[in-house]
């Protein structure tokens, strides 16, 4: 088992630790984490592993991490029902995989129906979400309009049923960290492309650009969990 693995396997230790001690009440919404070294020192463990933890907390909409003034719980916790053994469940590397699975299953698709459905509304809400990820917002803020982004997507195919799948599987993959912060400019080139495919009402460029968009995502995922890659190859 190679040192990677390991190192998978003890932020999610860390994420559920401190899951325990939020849902135990050592931390209220709101309230400020305290400092990495005080953190590392308390949990005894190492920096990278830590941060790890502390960017799939904040994926999992548990926490936000505010560059230059911390790690605070979210406001909105109470309302979110925590529970430990559920948060914990969605750490799991399998469940991630399966997550972005389905996405490719469904969204490619989606958006080649949006290139040809959508409207000037839709088009609007895509460039909404688009202006959003690129205002420099936390890793939070970007989940967030990455989530509005891809909803417009769904919604540029004027079909319900697609809408309500991918804002059920969407809302799981929100509580997944599965990029790093550091993977926000090319995200936003991404789904950059994803949009101009769209636009111009190109159905084959807008399903390559998902598709192009959701293996890179799959990529890091596997990159955190060291899982293998299946051999699949897509098929337009």
């Amino acid at each position: 088992m190679g040192d990677g693995r390991r190192k998978q396997k003890l932020s999610e230790k860390i994420a559920e630790q401190l899951l325990g001690q939020i849902a135990g009440g050592a931390y209220q919404a709101g309230d400020r984490l305290p400092s990495e070294a005080d953190l590392r020192r308390h949990l005894g463990v190492g920096r990278a592993s830590l941060r790890e933890a502390l960017l799939r907390l904040a994926g999992m909409g548990v926490l936000d991490i505010r560059h230059g003034s911390g790690v605070y719980v979210v406001p909105h916790l109470a309302a979110a029902g925590l529970s430990r053994l559920d948060w914990s469940l969605m750490l799991e590397s399998r469940q991630v995989l399966n997550l972005i699975e389905a996405r490719q299953l469904l969204e490619v698709q989606t958006a080649a129906l949006a290139a040809a459905r959508a409207t000037a509304d839709d088009l609007a809400a895509m460039r909404a979400g688009l202006d959003r990820m690129r205002a420099g917002p936390t890793w939070t803020e970007y989940i967030q309009a990455d989530l509005e982004f891809h909803r417009a997507v769904a919604r540029g195919t004027q079909n319900d049923v697609l809408v309500r799948l991918l804002h059920t599987i969407r809302d799981l993959t929100e509580r997944t960290v599965w990029q790093s912060p550091t993977t926000m400019p090319e995200g936003i080139v991404q789904h950059e492309g994803i949009y101009r495919a769209i636009a111009a009402r190109d159905a084959a460029g807008a399903r390559e650009a998902m598709y192009a968009h959701l293996h890179e995502v799959e990529i890091r995922a596997r990159q955190l969990g060291e899982a293998p890659a299946p051999q699949t190859s897509m098929s337009t």
